[in-house]
């Protein structure tokens, strides 16, 4: 699933379409991801690898308000009329698809 970031915390990334609430928690995103309390955002930290380096020169890895993020759900509770799901971006072809 694809969904927008509406909101990042050292805790991890909030996203939220129509009455479905989703949390991926700090230990869900990529370890070589790193949260930058001025920016308000994880990034990647790894600038061993020469393309990991330029990507993050260039802001593409980044996981910040409005950026748009593949997950996967693993798992869904439902309390009363409201939605909430728990997931991860730290699998293969998973995180940030658009920038924002």
């Amino acid at each position: 699933m694809c969904f927008l970031i509406c909101n990042v915390l050292k805790l991890g990334i909030y996203l939220q379409v129509a009455a479905l609430k989703v949390f991926i928690a700090s230990q869900r995103i990529p370890s070589d991801m790193k949260f930058f309390e001025l920016e308000m955002a994880y990034k990647s930290e790894d600038g061993l690898q020469m393309f990991l380096f330029l990507i993050r020169i260039f802001n593409f890895v980044s996981l910040k308000k409005d950026s748009i993020v593949r997950f996967r759900i693993i798992g869904v509770t439902v309390k009363g009329n409201e939605m909430f799901a728990i997931a991860t971006i730290a699998d293969d072809y998973l995180g940030v698809i658009k920038r924002s």
